[in-house]
C-alpha cells in the first residue's frame, strides 16, 4: 500500500525534525552563552568585592593607627570623620566601578548575543531549505 501522500508526510516530518534540531542546537548554544555570561559576571563581582574589601581594610587600619596617635576627644573625632569620609568615598567609587564592569560585560555579551542569534537564524534557514 504505497500511498503517494505518505511521501509528502515523510518529507514534512523530515523538515520538522530538521527545524527542531536547528532550534535545539540554537537553544543549547544560547544556554552555553548565558552560562558564560553568568560565569564572567560572577568572576568580576568576586574580583571587585575582594579589591573593595582590601581597600576598606587598608583604610580602617590607617584609621586605627591614627587613633593611637590622636590627642583628646577632638583628635578622635577627626580620625572618625576621616574614616567616615574614606568609607563614603570608597563606597561611591566602588558603585561606579561595579556598574562600569557590569555595563562593559553586558555590552560585550550583547554583541556576541546578536552574532549567535544571527547564526541560529541562518542555520534554521539552511536546514529548512535542505
Amino acid at each position: 500500500m504505497n500511498n503517494p501522500d505518505n511521501k509528502h508526510t515523510d518529507m514534512g516530518n523530515g523538515a520538522a525534525t530538521a527545524t527542531f534540531s536547528a532550534l535545539n542546537d540554537s537553544f543549547l548554544r544560547m544556554l552555553e552563552h548565558n552560562r558564560a555570561i553568568f560565569e564572567k559576571m560572577m568572576l568580576a563581582m568576586h574580583e571587585e568585592s575582594l579589591r573593595f574589601v582590601n581597600l576598606r581594610m587598608e583604610h580602617t587600619s590607617k584609621a586605627l593607627q591614627n587613633s593611637r596617635d590622636c590627642q583628646g576627644l577632638t583628635g578622635l573625632i577627626t580620625v572618625q570623620h576621616d574614616w567616615l569620609v574614606d568609607a563614603a568615598r570608597d563606597y561611591a567609587e566602588e558603585s561606579k566601578r561595579f556598574s562600569d564592569v557590569m555595563r562593559d560585560i553586558a555590552a560585550e555579551r550583547a554583541s556576541e548575543f546578536a552574532d549567535v542569534a544571527a547564526q541560529a537564524t541562518h542555520n534554521v534557514g539552511e536546514r529548512l531549505a535542505a
